[in-house]
This record gives structure tokens, sequence and C-alpha cells, in this order.
């Protein structure tokens, strides 16, 4: 009986008075809307809604399907307070020291390697020193041409040229002096989602990008951000593309082109382990584990997809489950740990999908749209 609801589809300029519009007449309360958001804090496309009662919830899931914003038509899910919280307000890695952790602020998320977290810390402590030390940094970023700001997402060295180049006094032309980057990739934004590789091949022909070295931008649940990253064959052709493709377009939108990493095209392309799952967990949940951070439901999380991997049978049970209790999400770790256990009890039972979402039989609040 959840209250949550997730829209899916929402244009990423919009804003709470969009999904309040969107929404009026079902009592929302502007406090109880909340946007999906990458790492870096750019949009996903989703919104998440707390609604007033399981009422409220159920009737604009039946009502507002299909209705539009901005001329985009959005599709809602029920959703939980775990998936809004998973995917609106990014949680920190647990293992990150407390010094590290306090340095970094409210919502950091550690890299995963201690002396680059060090360095994060170090360039927002001269972000946050005041309006210079912030000026320096979208400066230097400008310069270097990543068109991302989030220092997690640069490399160790570009981190570090950056800090020396300010202790130095040498400031942000100083410091893109000291990186000349000589990377390979390049981040492209505005993919259409409904792209595929042979656009971004189309996209890039003459710079001989090979299939193999295209990947995309995904959130947890593997849907896409419209993003994608290219590792070029030299640094000649992907500062050619750089020049030279800037603002053309895939299927009628225009694509900006960003100097990346491998660690930026790693972190949002494949969604890492997160330290300090047990190996036995990690095993179970297979390649690119990620952890929720509660090891009970971690467990659960894994039984879910052992009875997926089970045949056939195993997959469709989930499948169908999913469709019953109207999440539209089939990433076991956006359901609550109680969703996970009335599904994983019903199958053992010989229930079924049907029995499970009886089960459920959810009172969230919140929708997803």
């Amino acid at each position: 009986k959840s209250t949550v609801v997730r829209l899916r589809g929402v244009p990423f300029q919009s804003d709470v008075n969009d999904i309040l519009e969107f929404l009026s007449g079902y009592e929302v309360d502007a406090s109880q809307v909340s946007f999906g958001r990458v790492s870096d804090g750019r949009p996903t496309g989703e919104a998440f809604v707390v609604f007033p009662s399981v009422e409220h919830a159920n009737a604009a899931l039946e009502e507002r399907q299909k209705k539009e914003i901005r001329g985009r038509y959005i599709e809602l899910f029920r959703s939980s307070i775990e998936e809004r919280d998973q995917m609106a307000f990014p949680q920190a890695i647990p293992g990150v020291t407390p010094a590290i952790e306090k340095g970094g602020g409210k919502g950091w998320v550690s890299t995963g390697d201690p002396e680059k977290d060090k360095l994060v810390v170090k360039v927002k402590q001269i972000q946050k020193s005041g309006p210079d030390g912030r000026l320096d940094w979208e400066q230097y970023c400008e310069l270097i041409r990543t068109g991302n700001r989030d220092p997690r997402l640069h490399t160790t060295e570009s981190l570090a040229h950056f800090i020396e180049a300010i202790q130095n006094g040498e400031g942000p032309v100083g410091a893109a002096r000291r990186a000349d980057t000589k990377s390979t990739v390049v981040r492209l934004r505005g993919v259409p989602f409904q792209s595929d590789v042979n656009d971004i091949l189309e996209f890039l022909s003459g710079y001989e990008v090979d299939a193999s070295q295209v990947s995309f931008g995904r959130v947890s649940d593997g849907r896409p951000t419209g993003e994608a990253f290219v590792v070029f064959p030299s640094v000649e052709h992907a500062n050619a593309a750089l020049e030279e493709r800037q603002k053309k377009e895939i299927r009628g939108r225009y694509i900006e082109l960003f100097r990346s990493s491998i660690e930026e095209r790693d972190q949002m392309a494949f969604p890492q382990a997160i330290p300090g799952v047990t190996p036995a967990i990690e095993k179970g949940g297979g390649k690119g584990w990620v952890s929720t951070g509660d090891p009970e439901k971690d467990k659960l999380v894994v039984k879910v997809k052992q009875i997926q991997k089970s045949g056939p049978d195993g997959r469709l049970d989930w499948e169908q489950y999913c469709e019953l209790i109207r999440t539209g999400n089939r990433d076991p770790r956006l359901h609550t740990t109680e969703s996970l256990a009335h599904f994983i009890e019903a199958i053992q039972n010989g229930e079924g999908p049907v029995g499970a979402a009886r089960r459920a039989d959810t009172k969230s609040t919140v929708v997803r749209l």
C-alpha cells in the first residue's frame, strides 16, 4: 500500500512546480517531491512523489498515466522510500573513514580509493574557501574541457595538478597547463535514450572508433542517462572530434562533447561494487554487484537473483511479480526488504508470483514519474 510513486520521462528542465501542476488535485506537498539524480547531481528524468494517502497514490497511478509534462508523456509506477532514497539522495558508501566523510560533506560518496578521496576532499576545501576557490575550480574544468565539475569523476592526476597549481599560486591556467590532458576518452551528452552503438559510430565516422570502445551511461538499474563514452584510437582523433563534432546531431538532438577519463566512464557506464561487501555476497550478486548498504537486505537481493537465474520460470516469476505490484522496476535492490521477503517466501512455498503479490499488498504512498 505504498504512497510513493515514481514518474518516468520527466524533462530534465522540469522543477517542483511542474510536478505539482501535473498532480494538481491529489494534495501533493512540494516538500514530498524529489528528482532522480546521478552521482554528480545531473537529473535522470525521474521524479518521486510521496502522496498524502494510498488512495491519492492509486488514483494518480490510474488517472495520470501517459499525460504530459512540457510535451513529454509521463509513465507512473508504484515505488518505495528505499528506491526514492537511493535514486534521489545518493548515500555515503559504508567504510569511508570519519575524517574523509566529514571533509567530503553531507552525502559524501567515496571513490573507493583512499588516496584519491583525500585529493577530492582537498579540492572541495579549496572550493569552499571562498568565491575565488570555487571559480578557480570551475575555470580549470572549462580549460581542460571535461564538462564535469564533480572532482570524484576527475583522474587522480587531474586533481593533483589542480591542487599543486593553486598551492603554488599558478591559478587555474597554470593548473590546466600542468594537466595538458592526453586522454583519449570523450563523453557525449544529450544522446537520445533509444540510441545504440551504430548511432555513435555513424556520428563519429571518420575518427576510426571501434564499436567495442563505445559505452553508454547508466543509472543503477541499467536505464540510460543520455550520455555515451568513447575511447578514441589516439589523442589526435579525440581532439579532432571535440573540435569538429560539437553541437552536431544524433536523431535530431544536438550533442555536446567533453573530455573525459577512464575513471568517469567506469563510474557512469559500469556501476562498481561498493567496498566492504563480503566476498560471498559479492559473488552471489554477480559482476558489477552494488550493495544496498544493509547486509540483511543484500542476502535477500542475492536470493532473488538466484531465483531469476534458476531458469526461465524464475525470471518470469520475478517479472510478473513486479508487474502485479506495479513497481515498474525489476532491480531487486530498489525494492523494500519486505517486498523481497514476500517474493522469496511465496516462491519457496509454491504460491507463485500471484501469491507473492497478495502477500505484498503494498501500502506505499510514494509514486515514481
